[in-house]
C-alpha cells in the first residue's frame, strides 16, 4: 500500500506543505517523487486546482507508476475528483471506473466504500439515480461488514442525503445531513480539504431544504456557513454557486442591496468557472434591475 511506501521512504504525512514541496523540487528518485504526488494531491485538488493538475500529468509519466497499483488508482481517483470540481462528469465517470477496476482486484473493503463514495458525486450530478442507488447499496453492504472510518461513513450520510434531495423525499434527505454534520462536528476545525468540501456540501444542502420550505433565514444561515468554511482554508469549489445562493435569499428576503452585492461576488469569483452559475448570476441582476425599473 503506498502509506506502507510512505513510511520506508521516511516520507511522513505531517510533513508541512512547504517542506513537502522542496522535497518534490530536489528529489530525482521517481519513487519518492509518487509518494510526494500521493501526498500532496489530494489537497491541491481542492486549494491549489491548476497545479494538481499539473502535478496529476507528471505523476501518470513518473517511470514506476504503472509497477504499484495503491499509486494507480489513487492516482484515477484523484483525477476523477478533480473532473468532478471542474464540471467534466463524463471525464470524472470514465476516471472512477479506471480506479475502481484496480481496488476491486487489488484494494479492500475500505478502499472500495471510498470510491463508491467519491462516484456518487457525478452520478447525481448527471441525474444517474438507478446507478446511485445501486453504489449506496453497495456501501451499506460493506458497512455492515465492518466498521467505517468517521469521516468516511459521514461522507457516505451527505451523498445518500443528496440522493433523497434529488427524489424529494427532503425528510429523509435532512436526517442524513444532520447525521453527517453531527460527524464533521466532532473534528472541529481539523478538517483536510476534502472533508471541509464534504461539510460544505452538507451546509448547501441543508440550506436548499429550508429554501424549499420558504424559510429564507434559514437558508441563508446555512448557506452563510458554506461560505465562512470555504473562507476558512481558501476553498474555492463551487463558491459561485453558494455566493449565489446567498443572493437569492438576500432577493426572497426583499433586500436588494445585499442580493446585489453577492450576484456580483458570483460573477467576480475567479476560483469557481460555473457558466450556468454566472449565467443565472447574469439573470438574477437583470430580475432587480427590471423591478426598480
Amino acid at each position: 500500500m503506498a502509506f506502507t511506501v510512505l513510511k520506508t521512504l521516511n516520507v511522513k504525512q505531517e510533513i508541512p506543505l512547504n517542506e513537502s514541496l522542496k522535497l518534490l523540487e530536489k528529489t530525482n528518485d521517481p519513487l519518492q517523487k509518487q509518494a510526494l504526488y500521493d501526498k500532496l494531491i489530494p489537497d491541491f485538488i481542492f486549494l491549489h486546482p491548476k497545479l494538481a493538475k499539473s502535478f496529476l500529468e507528471e505523476q501518470r509519466e513518473l517511470d514506476c507508476f504503472e509497477t504499484y497499483p495503491d499509486y494507480q488508482w489513487k492516482y484515477y481517483q484523484n483525477e476523477a475528483l478533480w473532473y468532478n470540481l471542474n464540471y467534466q462528469f463524463e471525464d470524472s465517470l470514465e476516471s472512477y471506473s479506471k480506479a475502481l477496476s484496480i481496488v476491486e482486484e487489488n484494494g479492500d473493503l475500505s478502499d472500495q466504500a471510498l470510491l463508491f463514495v467519491d462516484i456518487l458525486g457525478p452520478l447525481l450530478n448527471l441525474n444517474k439515480y438507478d446507478e446511485a442507488q445501486g453504489y449506496l447499496k453497495r456501501i451499506q453492504r460493506i458497512a455492515d461488514q465492518f466498521v467505517m472510518g468517521d469521516l468516511l461513513m459521514a461522507s457516505f450520510k451527505c451523498r445518500e442525503a443528496y440522493y433523497y434531495l434529488h427524489l424529494k423525499d427532503y425528510s429523509q434527505s435532512l436526517s442524513r445531513f444532520y447525521e453527517a454534520e453531527s460527524i464533521y462536528n466532532r473534528f472541529s476545525s481539523d478538517l483536510a480539504a476534502k472533508d471541509q468540501y464534504f461539510l460544505n456540501l452538507v451546509h448547501s444542502g441543508m440550506g436548499k431544504i429550508m429554501e424549499m420550505s420558504d424559510e429564507w433565514d434559514k437558508a441563508l444561515h446555512y448557506y452563510r456557513k458554506v461560505v465562512q468554511g470555504c473562507n476558512r482554508i481558501n476553498l474555492k469549489a463551487r463558491l459561485c454557486w453558494h455566493y449565489l445562493n446567498i443572493g437569492r435569499c438576500f432577493a426572497a428576503m426583499d433586500n436588494p442591496l445585499e442580493a446585489r452585492r453577492y450576484f456580483t461576488k458570483a460573477l467576480e469569483e475567479q476560483g469557481d468557472h460555473s457558466a450556468e452559475a454566472r449565467a443565472s448570476a447574469y439573470a438574477n441582476l437583470g430580475y432587480l434591475e427590471y423591478k426598480d425599473s
